[in-house]
């Protein structure tokens, strides 16, 4: 009997949770459209392996050795040089000017050094005011300048770069090509489920109490338990929905395929929108406008971007931020996504981020249902 009590009027507000959504398109609206937008731009903007970076050169040599030099930095992919200058003023003006991110001067004996193999010395600038475009400029023209150095070091002992006597085969596992969309689009689903579940659950009980029917369903004989759940199923029904179309997206669009198993994907996918509902209950049950609401869910939002190690390893983070990644469900899921999606994992692997997943979803939600009894009473 205690349990039936427990769960009693939850049929009731299921169906009047139900009928509440059909007849608001504005919401339903909102619920799909900025997530879709989300993944669709991040996932295509994204891309943190920069190629065809504006570059600009000076040559002062003009001959066959600082032609094929320049060649073989272009034939990279990295560099296009948009740009020929004929002073190292003009060279660093390119850069000034902001339309161009590296400059190349050859100097005029370069030719003649590398044939009689002397140092010879090739000045690059790099625009370090964005340092991802600096970093991969950076390792690019120094890769190509140490193996042309090889080269021509291992030509005048008859032998070639295979002969080297330490060679390194590096063998890169479950994201072989290195595409950035493997990596982020997994976690901008994330991010996107969070801040769509929040505030889907956040307008629920504020918009009860505005609208004055909140007094009315108080003195109805239902439970506070029965009256949250009834409220976060439809919600978790309709973000399930919102979740498996965003991997539609992801395997159609983007290319990123599930290595792992799909049933264990959206099984835990499931805890993480239950999760993120047991906060937008919470928050209703303080916010007292839906302004207040939207501010408090969007609030949840950037820890979860910075700290969840969605963009940055959470690793590299100063000491009080990791302790507090751990206390941000998103940073479960993104492990369980990336795991899942790229490198195959299963529940034994992804143990530990399934236990408090879980965990924080229930304490979430068992703490929204104490504090909901307290302000009715």
């Amino acid at each position: 009997m205690a349990a039936k009590a427990r769960f009693r009027g939850l049929r009731g507000i299921l169906y009047k949770e139900i009928l509440q959504l059909m007849r608001d398109p504005i919401a339903l609206f909102f619920a799909f459209f900025p997530p879709l937008v989300q993944v669709i731009i991040f996932g295509f903007a994204i891309d943190t392996d920069i190629k065809h970076i504006p570059a600009a050169f000076f040559n002062q040599d003009q001959r066959r050795a600082s032609r094929e030099f320049i060649q073989e930095l272009k034939n990279t992919q990295y560099l296009d040089f948009v740009t020929e200058a004929h002073s190292e003023k003009e060279l660093v003006g390119a850069l000034t000017g902001g339309g161009t991110y590296v400059g190349i001067k050859i100097p005029p004996d370069f030719s003649d050094n590398v044939a009689q193999g002397k140092p010879t010395n090739v000045l690059v600038l790099i625009d370090g005011s964005d340092n991802t475009i600096a970093s991969q400029a950076l390792n690019i023209t120094s890769n190509v300048a140490l193996r042309k150095s090889l080269e021509e070091l291992l030509k005048k002992s008859n032998k070639t770069i295979n002969d080297m006597p330490l060679d390194t085969r590096p063998k890169i596992l479950y994201n072989p090509d290195l595409r950035s969309q493997d990596f982020f689009v997994p976690g901008v689903i994330g991010v996107a489920l969070q801040l769509s579940t929040i505030i889907l659950t956040a307008f629920s009980i504020v918009r009860e109490r505005e609208r004055g029917t909140l007094e009315q369903l108080m003195v109805t004989p239902l439970s506070k338990f029965g009256l949250l759940l009834g409220k976060i199923i439809p919600y978790t029904v309709l973000a399930f929905a919102l979740a498996c179309f965003l991997f539609f997206i992801m395997v159609v669009i983007f290319k990123v395929d599930i290595a792992g198993s799909v049933l264990l994907l959206v099984t835990l996918t499931v805890v993480y929108i239950f999760t993120n509902l047991s906060i937008g209950l919470l928050i209703s049950t303080r916010a007292l406008t839906q302004t207040e609401a939207i501010q408090m869910a969007v609030a949840t939002l950037l820890p979860s971007i910075f700290l969840s190690g969605y963009i940055f390893p959470r690793f590299t983070m100063p000491g009080i931020f990791y302790a507090l990644s751990f206390l941000i469900p998103t940073t479960y899921y993104m492990n369980i996504l990336r795991g899942i999606i790229l490198r195959d994992a299963g529940p034994v692997d992804l143990g530990l981020d399934i236990i408090v997943l879980s965990s924080i979803g229930i304490v979430l939600f068992l703490l929204a249902v104490k504090r909901f009894k307290k302000q009715i009473s």
